[in-house]
């Protein structure tokens, strides 16, 4: 979205992305910097901020159901949107985090230039992995370059692909049947999570991610929840997940049970109550005229949703920074983070005004001018050819 308001566009939803962005933040502030809070449940809380990963998939499949919700459009025209809206902030994330494999060759003893000849390719090879955003499906490689923060854009881009097909395929969707697959498809988001604690001993996060957390295919059913309960809310007019009664006590028990701190749990279980509270968090907003639209929908909240893309992926470049410079000489946790967040900000802001929005706007008056839509245009054809 442009500095300026579209007419798709719900006030109250983009300052969720800000909601969402922060909490990733604080959580990542807790991992790279040390813990700032030494009351237990605040400190539980943050300990479980990526969660917040499955509130900006699901939001994203509500938003992209708003924008396209007559079922029918344009598929080359969506692709391009979604690339010029994502794709020049990823890769300046990707330039500006080349000397993370610098400091990362300490740590991990590889060398880029002058290293062995398969440092040199496993370099090329991430390269490859990133320019097509593809390392999202290689998940045992989260801790190499910036995969640690690209990941979740690998797993955007594969539903944006989808996208147009699941949109076709709900489209007019009775509503008994919307419930029963919203029901199915909430059983799947769970299921692996709950599984691997059921039969495996094994308790290491390191492990559940790398068979679970940042895997495409199982992070989808979120983001096809986030479509259908928007088709289930808005189109279908059935206001349950916007509920004051739901919503208040699914926050109670999102607050409440994030903050209990339990040992050998971790978060990617707690999808049983994060998924739920995430759709009714996001139908309320939607629909609310009340406290939610005036906290989310005030021009502040605005501002700082509109820059949430640039501050995700800025954070890394920051949290990289302090880790292998600025952290050594400030011993004071709460200083880190508060020097963590301001150029953070500050990065963000810069990103946002002079590279996402000029780029965008750039890529979507100039259709005709990039190979990469001349690409794209002869695989929705074959699509189109497929579908008939």
């Amino acid at each position: 979205m442009s500095s300026s308001s579209s007419p798709d566009e719900i006030k109250s939803l983009t300052g969720i992305r800000w909601v969402a962005a922060f909490y990733v933040f604080i959580f990542h502030c807790q991992i790279h910097l040390g813990r700032a809070f030494s009351w237990k449940p605040l400190a539980s809380f943050i300990d479980n901020g990526a969660t917040a990963m499955s509130l900006f998939f699901i939001l994203s499949g509500w938003i992209l159901t708003h924008v396209y919700n007559t079922g029918s459009f344009d598929i080359r025209d969506f692709y391009l949107k979604r690339f010029s809206r994502i794709y020049p902030c990823y890769f300046a994330y990707g330039l500006f985090s080349i000397p993370m494999i610098f400091l990362q060759s300490i740590e991990y003893k590889f060398m880029v230039f002058g290293g062995t000849l398969r440092d040199v390719i496993n370099f090329i090879y991430a390269l490859f992995l990133f320019i097509f955003m593809l390392q999202a499906w290689l998940p045992s490689l989260f801790g190499y370059w910036n995969f640690g923060g690209s990941w979740s854009l690998s797993v955007e881009a594969f539903f944006y692909l989808l996208f147009p097909f699941f949109r076709q395929l709900l489209n007019g969707v009775k509503t008994q049947t919307l419930n029963l697959m919203i029901v199915l498809v909430f059983i799947f988001s769970i299921a692996p999570f709950l599984g691997f604690y059921l039969f495996s001993q094994e308790t290491d996060y390191n492990t559940i991610r790398i068979m679970i957390y940042d895997n495409p295919m199982l992070r989808l059913p979120e983001f096809l929840l986030g479509m259908m309960g928007y088709i289930l809310t808005i189109e279908h007019k059935n206001i349950i997940l916007a509920s004051p009664k739901i919503f208040t006590g699914l926050f109670v028990f999102f607050i409440v049970f994030l903050s209990i701190p339990l040992k050998h749990i971790s978060y990617g279980l707690y999808s049983f109550i994060c998924v739920p509270f995430f759709l009714s968090f996001i139908a309320s907003a939607h629909l609310s005229k009340g406290f939610l639209s005036l906290f989310l929908g005030n021009s502040i909240m605005q501002y700082l949703g509109k820059i949430s893309y640039s501050f995700y992926l800025s954070q890394f470049v920051s949290f990289g920074l302090f880790k292998g410079f600025l952290i050594k000489n400030n011993e004071n946790i709460s200083i880190r983070w508060a020097c963590s967040f301001i150029l953070t900000l500050v990065v963000s802001v810069i990103v946002y005004h002079f590279i996402e929005v000029p780029f965008r706007k750039r890529l979507r008056s100039e259709k005709g001018s990039f190979s990469f839509i001349l690409y794209l245009q002869k695989f929705t054809n074959l699509l189109a050819v497929a579908r008939k």
